[in-house]
């Protein structure tokens, strides 16, 4: 995805311990061109990042936000990639999860409402109204609201390419949207 000049501006929705960006940005040769922020809800979450980022990274490169989604973010540059790792298991599914799992992850971090797509609605809600540029979006879902999940981005986002990723166990569970 990262090609020169294509891609500036990388937020990480949703962030929790900010595994999946501080993992991005180890793998990125050269980070200047890059401006990295992640969001989170929780002020809890976003404290583990922060210690994540000094203990992995050994620097402070990423500027954390305490927001809703992107609601909050000053200054989104164009040329914008969005990762999003959204809570997206239906609440029916989410009631049915072994304990061990409901006790370990807090149900903020999971449950994405009735039909799983609370957040990615909300979300895709925000870039609309706030007229970001964004170049690709990068999301997961859950198998089971997979196709859901892709009628939301196409009701949204009508001109956007959308491609199914499948996970290590060949189940549909990521999607890469681009826009022309």
């Amino acid at each position: 995805i990262l090609e020169e000049n294509e891609i500036c501006n990388i937020i990480d929705i949703g962030t929790g311990s900010g595994s999946i960006l501080i993992s991005l940005i180890h793998l990125i040769k050269d980070i200047t061109p890059y401006s990295f922020t992640g969001t989170d809800i929780s002020k809890k979450a976003l404290d583990v990042a922060k210690k994540n980022e000094e203990s992995i990274l050994k620097s402070k490169i990423v500027n954390w936000v305490q927001c809703n989604l992107i609601k909050g973010i000053p200054n989104i540059k164009s040329n914008t990639l969005l990762i999003a790792n959204l809570p997206y298991i239906p609440t029916f599914m989410y009631m049915n999860l072994d304990r061990s799992v409901r006790e370990y992850e807090p149900e903020i971090a999971l449950n994405g409402g009735t039909d799983g797509l609370k957040y990615y609605r909300e979300l895709f809600t925000q870039i609309q109204e706030m007229s970001i540029y964004t170049k690709y979006i990068y999301l997961e879902t859950e198998e089971s609201i997979f196709e859901n999940t892709k009628s939301l981005i196409m009701e949204f986002f009508p001109k956007a390419n959308i491609k199914g990723i499948k996970d290590c166990f060949q189940k549909d569970r990521f999607l890469l949207v681009s826009f022309p």
